[in-house]
């Protein structure tokens, strides 16, 4: 849950300097962290189980009305969410975010605004006392994930799989990460926004 308040995005803008990035100064307020323990249990000692699933991000209902066609300035916005637009038509626009500069057609790559990453670490027993970091899904522009279908309101972050022998079980520790950046552009058309939304496990196949 990440409330883009005016006073947040000018308390930002004057930090001290410890929050630069390459784009612009976040502010701790403007980041949001969540986690998921996904577990699973062999049966019988010596059985091999596993798990194939995603994580999927899924937008509340407030979060739709922080863009509408034709508005917030956007008035000359290219809407085609199936070809985008930056290199290989890598991002979307939707109701839910714009990001700053889509109508003018600018190239994004390395872009930071509003960004989702998952790092991961994979316990090979339940006593955590051993572990394994996993593939993490690095630091993106959330519009890089495309919406899951005409209609739809999520976002398939990542897919993944767990396996175990051990009756103990093993489980995967996932750690999401949601930050806006505030930029030297005008984001105005994102102030006093809330972009909100949880993640989930789903298409789970065992």
């Amino acid at each position: 849950n990440i409330n883009v308040t005016s006073a947040l995005m000018q308390q930002a803008n004057a930090g001290d300097g410890e929050n630069q990035t390459n784009n612009g100064i976040q502010d701790a307020d403007l980041t949001s962290n969540a986690t998921i323990n996904i577990v699973l249990k062999s049966p019988a000692q010596g059985e091999n189980v596993s798990c194939s699933y995603d994580l999927v991000f899924k937008w509340d209902g407030a979060s739709g009305n922080n863009y509408t066609s034709g508005s917030n300035g956007y008035s000359t916005l290219d809407t085609d969410t199936t070809n985008g637009v930056g290199t290989n038509h890598k991002y979307y626009p939707s109701k839910y975010y714009v990001r700053t500069g889509y109508d003018k057609k600018e190239e994004h790559e390395g872009f930071k605004e509003l960004t989702v990453s998952v790092s991961s670490m994979t316990y090979t027993s339940a006593s955590d006392v051993s572990g394994s970091s996993g593939d993490d899904v690095k630091e993106k522009n959330i519009d890089e994930f495309k919406l899951g279908g005409e209609g739809s309101d999520s976002i398939t972050l990542m897919s993944d799989e767990i396996a175990t022998e051990e009756t103990t079980g093993a489980h995967i520790v996932y750690t999401i990460e949601f930050k806006f950046y505030n930029l030297d552009k005008d984001q105005s058309h994102l102030m006093n926004k809330n972009f909100k939304g949880t993640v989930s496990v789903e298409n789970v196949e065992c």
